[in-house]
């Protein structure tokens, strides 16, 4: 309620323009629903960081949710149509993920937030590399309930098995993780619905 509150306020000031809400946007801090969309959202590099926000007065408290995304690898984050403002730094733009988006789906990647069953399969993964930290997630969110499993500062051998009923997978540190089995190739909507089959597959990070 008070969220609806102030932008209504916001919109009824001289000079704020009422143009459709955006689906593509690079730093600042942008109203949601005024000036972006919500919804889930990708980087391919170059932010910063970023936060989900309950209000615009610069307060601590008003921080939903933030991140430091991977230097080396796209971002992901899921802004809800009850957030007031997303706060983005560094030179990053961000983009709306729908149903238009369709990589080549991945066996084998490196850093960064993936979409399981969009971006990479699910299944048994191996990396011989040191990591910096992992998680299954369950969502994009930013906040610590969609963490479903994570670790950090790993060296060594390590053997994961990312489930096809996890919505994505963040690593970092430079790791290189490869799908270990042939199990089932079906991969999902974007929207999580709809199973697909006959994805393309990449090989390589």
């Amino acid at each position: 309620m008070k969220k609806s509150i102030a932008l209504l306020a916001l919109l009824l000031l001289p000079g704020i323009a009422q143009a459709a809400p955006t689906t593509r946007f690079g730093p600042g801090i942008h109203l949601v629903g005024i000036d972006i969309q919500a919804g889930l959202y990708r980087s391919e590099g170059g932010v910063d960081y970023f936060a989900r926000l309950s209000g615009v007065s610069g307060d601590f408290g008003e921080i939903i949710a933030n991140g430091i995304p991977s230097e080396d690898g796209p971002a992901l984050v899921e802004i809800l149509p009850e957030d007031a403002a997303f706060e983005s730094t560094g030179d990053g733009e961000w983009y709306l993920v729908d149903d238009s988006y369709a990589p080549e789906i991945r066996i084998s990647f490196g850093d960064g937030a993936w979409i399981v069953g969009v971006d990479i399969l699910p299944g048994l993964y191996r990396t011989e590399d040191d990591v910096d930290y992992y998680a299954r997630l369950s969502g994009f969110s930013g906040q610590l309930a969609d963490i479903l499993a994570n670790n950090a500062i790993t060296t060594g051998r390590i053997t994961l098995q990312i489930l096809d009923t996890d919505v994505g997978f963040e690593t970092s540190g430079g790791a290189i993780w490869t799908r270990m089995d042939t199990t089932s190739t079906a991969v999902r909507s974007v929207t999580w619905g709809e199973v697909k089959t006959g994805a393309k597959i990449e090989n390589s990070p």
